[in-house]
Formats: structure tokens, sequence, C-alpha cells
């Protein structure tokens, strides 16, 4: 502590006891309150000017401690994903998801700051979408798994494969053609047919689509029963859906299965494209069938009864599934069902399993009915690829 003669240098000024009470009186008389630092300056002003003895304290010297070391992560896992392309320059705009996480797009430098993260494992996705920027950067596709410690800075490095950049996409295919390409019969001769095949690998699933049309329509059938009839054929299509999967093998990408499903849209009213087929609706039809590129039916012989079962039988030769029941004057047959894989299953007719393609009002879908269904998607998916992958029908 140091006494100074010179008030206005010293900020931090206490009066000398004992004090002087007349000094102090003098003090209180020119600045009565003292509420804030202002008011207690000014007093302290009077108070030296009237005579009252002072000192300035200065605060004494204090060594500086050593600053106490931060917990970077305190018990966390910093994560740091780094995306680089296939000659290992990094990849800008990259698309980065973590489980559990979130998403998130790589700088300049290919990197993906997480900050902190709880420590454990997770799977970690990275995908740019194709593009011109040049020939070491054409996009692609990587999926990583990392396990972060406590207290651990990891940096996660993802190499894009462009060759997988299909493996996330939709793919279609349009049909029109024999019905041999995906299975014989002994018992009737090969048929045109037509699909649309969508291999749906972005979305999840593998979808089946025909077009119909309106070709013949009695008179004595209304508006509202056409209405109807495109109504329950829908139905019925969507019905030879979710039934069976398709997995599918990517020596590259890794595998995936995806449920089978059917719809049927109806030409021009859902689309403009072109359909093959044409639904010939009568009041009633002696025996509805498929012939060529006809599909004949009658509303109250087959629209109507059985919950439309018809409906669904005849879809199935749109399709190119054959009757598995003898025809007049055959007592034996067989239909060849053709797999992906190269083999067949040869089913012998009568007797057979009950199914829709052999017992009237019977909903029972079997595998082999959807065999060309894989044959068409891994012919697709080779084509996109460029390499062998394979389909399989699957429960």
């Amino acid at each position: 502590m140091d006494v100074h003669s010179d008030s206005s240098s010293c900020y931090n000024r206490k009066v000398l006891k004992p004090l002087n009470s007349s000094v102090v009186e003098a003090a209180n008389t020119a600045q009565p309150t003292c509420s804030n630092y202002a008011e207690r300056k000014n007093w302290m002003d009077k108070y030296i000017e009237a005579g009252g003895a002072w000192e300035c304290v200065c605060p004494k010297g204090q060594k500086p401690k050593d600053p106490k070391p931060p917990c970077p992560l305190c018990g966390k896992a910093h994560l740091i994903v780094k995306v680089i392309n296939d000659i290992g320059n990094p990849v800008e705009g990259t698309t980065v998801n973590v489980d559990t996480i979130g998403g998130s797009f790589t700088t300049a430098e290919g990197l993906a700051d997480y900050g902190q993260v709880e420590p454990g494992t997770y799977s970690i996705t990275g995908e740019k979408e194709r593009t011109s920027s040049g020939p070491g950067d054409p996009g692609g596709l990587a999926t990583d798994s990392v396990t972060v410690h406590p207290d651990e800075t990891k940096l996660a490095v993802l190499k894009l494969c462009s060759k997988c950049l299909y493996w996330n996409e939709n793919h279609r295919t349009d049909y029109n053609g024999p019905d041999s390409k995906f299975l014989t019969s002994t018992q009737i001769s090969s048929v045109n047919v037509a699909f649309r095949l969508e291999a749906n690998l972005a979305d999840g699933n593998i979808t089946i689509t025909s077009i119909f049309r309106w070709g013949t329509v009695a008179s004595d059938v209304t508006n509202a029963e056409k209405a109807d009839t495109i109504k329950k054929f829908k139905a019925q299509v969507a019905s030879w859906g979710n039934k069976f999967n398709m997995k599918i093998i990517d020596p590259i990408c890794g595998e995936k299965t995806l449920p089978v499903r059917f719809r049927l849209i109806w030409s021009p009213e859902d689309t403009s494209t072109t359909a093959p087929f044409q639904v010939n609706l009568y009041k009633t039809y002696p025996r509805a069938g498929v012939t060529g590129w006809n599909i004949d039916i009658g509303y109250d012989s087959d629209v109507t009864p059985d919950s439309s079962w018809v409906l669904a039988h005849e879809y199935g030769h749109s399709l190119c599934l054959q009757d598995e029941y003898f025809y007049s004057g055959v007592s034996s047959a067989t239909v060849t069902y053709k797999k992906a894989d190269g083999t067949s299953d040869v089913i012998s007719l009568e007797p057979s399993s009950g199914n829709i393609m052999y017992t009237h009002a019977n909903t029972t879908y079997l595998k082999r009915f959807y065999y060309f269904t894989a044959i068409e998607a891994q012919e697709l998916l080779c084509n996109e690829s460029g390499r062998s992958v394979t389909c399989e029908i699957v429960n």
C-alpha cells in the first residue's frame, strides 16, 4: 500500500483513520448521498479538499496462475468424414449421411465435420450425382462402418465408387415380345405379351406396370359399369404384388432384397402411352379370355362374381403365364418356367396344386409365377451396370 499526494492520479483512494469529524461533516454537506460511483468519487474529492488525510491503494502484483487445461471432448468423440474420388482427390458437394446423426455436405477439401458425437459404431454413406466436371470426378457411391472411441478424433475416409452409381437409381424397361422368353407350354403356342418393369433401386421396389385401354364396349354396358370395371381390374392387378421379393446381388455394390409390386394404368385416362392390350367389355361373356392383344370379359359374368377373380386370372395371361389345367382334348401337358439363373421348373399339369392359374376362385400365388420378373430385371441391371448382376425370386 502506497500513499500519494496527487489524488487525480489515483483511482483507488482510501481515507486514513482516525477520521476527522469536521472534515467528514464538510464532505457530507457537499455530497449527502453516495449511491453510485460518481457520488462516491465526488464525496472523496470533497473530503480531500476539506483537508482529510487519504492514501492510494495499489493492488499487489500477482503471479498469473497456469491456465487450467480445457477438456476438449470430455468423453465424447470427434467425427470427421473425408470423401475422395477414384484417384484420391477430395470431392466437394458429396451428400454424406451418418446413421442416427444426419446428413451433411463435403467442403472443397472433401470434409464433412460432424463435431462431437457419442462414442460408438456408425454406418456412413456418401453419394455424389453424375457430373461432367472431369474424368477424376464422375460422381459415385460409397458406404462404410466406423467405430469412434471416447476422447478420439476420428477421420473416416470414403472412396466414391462410380461403378455403383446405378445401385441407387431407378431403372426401367418395356417388354413387348414372345412369352417364350419366360416359359413354354406343351398345350399352347407362344403368344406376344407386354409389360413395363421398373427396377427402382433408389425407391426400394420392383414394379410391373401394365397398360390397358378400352376396345369394344357393348351398348348395354353403362358408364358406371365401365368405371367399376377399371377400379376392380386395378385392384386385382395390385393383388399380385407383395407376395414375393426379388434378391439382387451385385459383385461390387452388394445385395438388395426388394418387394415385387404390380399396377395397372388405363390409357388415355392415366397415361398417353399407347396401350398394347385392349379390354372388350360385354354385359355377359360366355368364357373370359385373352386372345392376342384382346381381353374379353363380361361385366355380369366376370367383373362382379367371385370378388372379380377372373380379372386377376386373365391378367396373369397378359404377363406371360399359362393355364395350369388341361384344355379340351388334352390329357398330358407341361409348363416350363424359366429362371434368371438359366435353370427351369417343369410343371406337369393335372393334378396340380390349386393356384390362381389353375383353380377357379383360388387366390394362391406361386413363386414360379414371378420368375419372369427376375429374368427381365437381371437383363436390365446387367446392361445398366456393365457386369454380371443376379436376380432371384425369394419369399
